[in-house]
């Protein structure tokens, strides 16, 4: 993969992630201001229901974040980790993995 490839795949990865963080955001904020606001209402069974629901959902967005990264290649060949966030600029910048130091783009 050259530079230009990943810095492509990384910016669309950002586009569709911002979209499903917004999504996210809005049902992890929404259960746990029904459970703030329902609690007095609810007995303990239910907000702790409520509760489960909110951090799942968190859950199961970093898992989706994690496995589309990996899906647009925005992972290390050597070691495997993800190259988003800051390892992401340090590989642009660089040419190596932010983690591990190995090679990442083809010359």
């Amino acid at each position: 993969m050259t530079r230009e490839d990943f810095i492509q795949r990384r910016d669309a990865f950002i586009h569709v992630s911002r979209r499903v963080d917004i999504a996210a955001t809005i049902v992890f904020t929404g259960l746990l201001i029904s459970l703030f606001f329902l609690d007095h209402h609810l007995n303990a069974l239910r907000s702790s229901a409520i509760l489960f629901a909110a951090f799942c959902s968190h859950y199961f967005f970093a898992r989706w974040w994690k496995q589309q990264a990996r899906r647009r290649g925005l992972a290390c060949p050597a070691c495997a980790k993800l190259l988003t966030m800051t390892a992401g600029q340090i590989t642009v910048a660089t040419g190596r993995c932010g983690h591990c130091g190995a090679k990442v783009f083809d010359s």
